[in-house]
């Protein structure tokens, strides 16, 4: 009985674990999409039609979502946008990282996927300086921040032990 039990669980939770791969697209899901179709697709020789246009949509949606998100932090005045952006090209590197390994894509009726890669070396060496400069920056506010609150609590200190010095010689003289 317990056995049965146990099989219908596993049974169960694959079946719930099983997430079409066109539902995952269609709730913006693209990254984890193309990780599910790389890992169906990789050393599979008879390739299915739909898998190979899923991920061709899958990479175009998520390079334009991340290109779309980088134009609007680039327009942003703030510094800290940079933190982001490195972490844009970081993303967009390891998803075409995933796929080069698997061209040509080509299904198994013919169809074959083309995808568009992006060179984000010198994206990312600037994104990753600006970064650098930002932080170090923030780092150095921080510190002067830190020495003036001390320094602002100097005179506090001296002050108190002062009126305490003061009451102590009066209880000492009466």
């Amino acid at each position: 009985m317990k056995r049965v039990q146990l099989i219908l669980g596993m049974i169960l939770i694959s079946l719930i674990s099983c997430v079409s791969t066109t539902k995952m697209i269609e709730k913006g899901n693209y990254d984890q999409a193309i990780e599910k179709l790389v890992n169906k697709l990789a050393g599979n020789k008879n390739k299915k039609r739909d898998d190979v246009i899923n991920l061709e949509y899958a990479f175009k949606k998520a390079q334009s979502a991340d290109l779309a998100l980088e134009s609007a932090y680039l327009e942003d005045k703030e510094e800290s946008k940079w933190l982001n952006i490195y972490n844009i090209h970081t993303r967009i590197e390891n998803r075409q990282a995933k796929i080069e390994p698997l061209l040509p894509i080509i299904s198994k009726d013919g169809y074959r996927a083309s995808f568009n890669f992006i060179n984000t070396k010198e994206r990312k060496r600037e994104s990753k300086n600006n970064s650098i400069e930002f932080l170090y920056m923030s780092a150095k506010e921080l510190i002067e921040n830190s020495k003036e609150q001390k320094i602002k609590k100097v005179p506090e200190k001296h002050t108190i032990n002062y009126c305490k010095l003061m009451v102590l010689q009066k209880t000492i003289r009466i």
